[in-house]
């Protein structure tokens, strides 16, 4: 699994059910906005015909990730000197152009996700 966050590659998939270099993304509970971000991604799946079943689960997790506390204010990466790789990280995205604001969340120039190694 390639996560978007170096710190978190220490999460991975013991079965190797996920490809090695499939990108995943992970959406924490204490992110105040992860039960909306999981419900916006059950109803793009209901949109794109998938199952009914799989889409009940996701709202249900959604709904625990909104009783989970404490929240922080927002997503972050981690502090300095808690994962050099992720402070790398941090680095390459404090340079990117800011393209606009989709739902309140900066829409990252493409140009600069290719160079990140995030293609197009």
């Amino acid at each position: 699994m390639k996560h978007a966050r170096d710190d978190y590659s220490r999460i991975q998939d013991p079965a190797g059910l996920i490809p090695e270099d499939e990108p995943v993304f992970l959406i924490r509970a204490k992110d105040p906005v992860s039960g909306d971000a999981v419900r916006a991604w059950a109803d793009l799946h209901d949109a794109n015909g998938g199952p009914a079943d799989i889409s009940a689960l996701a709202r249900m997790q959604a709904d625990a990730m909104d009783r989970w506390a404490p929240k922080q204010a927002h997503a972050d990466l981690p502090a300095q000197g808690d994962s050099p790789e992720g402070e790398a990280h941090r680095d390459e995205w404090e340079d990117c152009t800011v393209r606009g604001v989709v739902a309140g969340r900066p829409l990252i120039d493409p140009s600069d996700r290719a160079e990140l190694g995030e293609g197009e």
